[in-house]
């Protein structure tokens, strides 16, 4: 992360205790200053993360993970793409401005719906290259890692508890299916970013967000 200049992007996965490391970063963020380290400006509505700014990148949806454009979702009312657009867009405006003037500090970016995007969109990754490459240097990638089915019982308990839904918690639990998933979105990131910019750490914890 002490490159100067270099775009650090954790990416999730979803599930492994994200919004905690992101409560982390945001309150530790004068002293990662002081070594050198940008942790970017973020909102209380974006949960102290990035993923307005990601979504940006991405091009879709920071919570249905479609693309702009795209209603298709259980989760989306009529307007949500549209909104949720608009406030991407705003919240990475003011963003890429912090990064234009970031000069030669490294920065650290958060968001674990990057992830799921890079699974569902092969596009995504080849965007979130050339969106956070400075300096020209490829951004290094942190990826957390969990068990397959704790990951399936948490998510399952999100989608009920937040919005809703009525899919059983077997069409989560298909274990070839979530490896398949994983195995993908490792792939590309391999490809897009190249295995010497990858970082993969292991996570063992009894209550994520």
């Amino acid at each position: 992360i002490r490159a100067p200049g270099r775009v650090v992007l954790h990416v999730g996965d979803v599930k492994t205790g994200s919004t905690y490391l992101q409560h982390l970063f945001h309150a530790n963020r004068r002293a990662m200053l002081g070594n050198g380290v940008l942790y970017p400006g973020v909102s209380l509505e974006t949960n102290e993360a990035h993923h307005y700014l990601v979504a940006d990148a991405c091009q879709c949806n920071p919570v249905t993970l479609e693309p702009w454009g795209t209603n298709q979702s259980e989760q989306s009312g009529p307007d949500f793409n549209a909104v949720t657009r608009r406030a991407a867009t705003k919240y990475a405006q003011a963003l890429r401005v912090t990064l234009g003037t970031a000069g030669k500090l490294s920065v650290l970016l958060s968001s674990e719906m990057a992830m799921p995007a890079i699974g569902e969109y092969a596009g995504v990754a080849p965007r979130l290259r050339a969106a956070f490459t400075r300096h020209g240097q490829v951004p290094r990638i942190v990826y957390v890692y969990r068990n397959l089915k704790e990951i399936k019982y948490g998510a399952h308990k999100t989608a009920v508890q937040y919005f809703l839904s009525t899919r059983l918690l077997a069409d989560y639990l298909s274990p070839e299916g979530a490896r398949r998933k994983a195995l993908l979105r490792l792939q590309r990131l391999v490809a897009v970013f190249g295995e010497e910019n990858i970082g993969a750490i292991g996570a063992c914890v009894a209550q994520t967000s």
